[in-house]
């Protein structure tokens, strides 16, 4: 997909540390409008919703993982 040119989120950025769906979903939807996310996991086990890899990849859609970035519970 391709950022709308009219987008006011552009340059802006968004750290998501969500692990529920609305979460995700909310942090896809800013990234489609332009916004920089980056999507943090948890240090075991990453993101529990990697089992289901249709759904976890329409929900990290236009995000990014640094290796460097990782939170504790």
């Amino acid at each position: 997909m391709t950022v709308p040119h009219w987008s006011s989120l552009t340059g802006k950025r968004i750290l998501d540390l969500s692990r529920l769906l609305p979460g995700r979903y909310a942090t896809s939807l800013l990234a489609y409008l332009g916004a920089d996310a980056i999507k943090v996991e948890g240090p075991v086990g990453g993101d529990p919703l990697r089992v289901a890899p249709p759904l976890f990849d329409a929900l990290n859609r236009n995000k990014r993982w640094p290796g460097s970035l990782v939170w504790t519970m």
